[in-house]
């Protein structure tokens, strides 16, 4: 069983070999001239650059293009929000109990930051609803888990690997929860950020997709500091471990864009779907060293991606969207001003 670490351990030691991720003796003061993991380094200073919030863009524009989204759209917009809302209140959850356990100072500070990122996160999705929805509508989007099966499903799939490790902080559940939110931030956050590219590239809910590009830049920092805890971490059952959390998260991931997306949504298939999720699994697994589960996968969306390269669509959407101000939620002309 792994033991949290003291706040002040006067008979701890800082030195380099001392700094191990888990099981370690820290003194409790974070000695940031001497850091072990030169990743740390490196992912801090991505993270620090990555600072936004939401109110930077001006979300009027989408008020007007939802209103020409199709049932189907409209209905996928509010699940999506729903599932995306509750990854980031999970993960604000989630990672201060992680980082209990873990005696490495830097990266203790690298877990702190990210926690304050999903925080924004979650205050991005408010906003963004406060511009699309009335009132009552975004109670029933926070709440949609309470009446969908699938969403409620899905949200079990992740908290109750966070939750064996609240109960059981050993260091087989430890590295059962890293794997498992690198699953998150690389598998589940995608698919919904995906929805939202299909929707911008027919000049759909463009700042919601911004929102969304913000967001996706942070998420990959996430990606990175998950990753390289488990590449740091020995385990004889880790490659075995890996392939079986990542199914299971690929198979609850397929079921829940079936459900959501199906066929019914410009650009998207169920084909398409399962083929991202294979796809963005092999991807995460080759970040940690572990062998692809699936054989033969492409990125089926990478003509999206490719024009976000270039800048032929979202550098557009930047240019047109962007503002010299912040603009508070109240300034939006939503449903709630009318």
């Amino acid at each position: 069983m792994l033991k949290k670490p003291k706040l002040f351990n006067e008979f701890g030691s800082d030195s380099y070999h001392d700094q191990s991720i888990i099981n370690g003796n820290p003194t409790g003061v974070a000695n940031l001239n001497n850091v072990r993991f030169g990743w740390v380094n490196s992912i801090y200073r991505e993270m620090t650059g990555n600072f936004w919030l939401p109110e930077r863009v001006d979300m009027t524009n989408d008020r007007t293009t939802i209103q020409t989204l199709t049932s189907q759209e409209d209905y996928s917009t509010q699940l999506t929000l729903g599932f995306l809302i509750f990854l980031d209140n999970y993960q604000i959850a989630n990672l201060p109990n992680i980082a209990s356990y873990i005696t490495n100072p830097a990266l203790r500070n690298l877990l702190a930051l990210q926690t304050q990122q999903e925080v924004i996160h979650s205050a991005t999705y408010q906003y963004v609803l406060e511009a699309l929805y009335p009132s009552m509508m975004r109670d029933k989007i926070y709440n949609l888990w309470r009446d969908d099966k699938i969403l409620l499903e899905r949200n079990r799939t992740m908290s109750s690997i966070g939750e064996e490790f609240a109960k059981e902080p050993s260091e087989h559940n430890f590295l059962r929860v890293c794997i498992a939110n690198l699953a998150l931030e690389g598998i589940y956050f995608y698919q919904g950020f995906n929805f939202f590219d299909q929707l911008a590239h027919r000049n759909r809910l463009v700042q919601t997709a911004i929102e969304i590009d913000y967001i996706r830049k942070d998420e990959f920092t996430h990606i990175g500091i998950f990753a390289n805890i488990i590449k740091e971490l020995d385990h004889t059952d880790k490659i075995k471990m890996a392939h079986e959390i990542v199914e299971d998260a690929v198979n609850s991931e397929i079921r829940w864009c079936h459900h959501v997306y199906g066929s019914q949504i410009l650009g998207i298939s169920e084909n398409s779907s399962s083929d991202y999720v294979k796809y963005l699994a092999n991807d995460r697994l080759a970040r940690i060293g572990v062998p692809p589960l699936y054989a033969m996968v492409k990125n089926p969306y990478a003509y999206i991606e490719n024009s976000q390269k270039t800048g032929s669509s979202r550098k557009n959407f930047f240019e047109s969207a962007a503002v010299t101000e912040y603009d508070t939620s109240t300034s939006v002309a939503g449903w709630d001003n009318l």
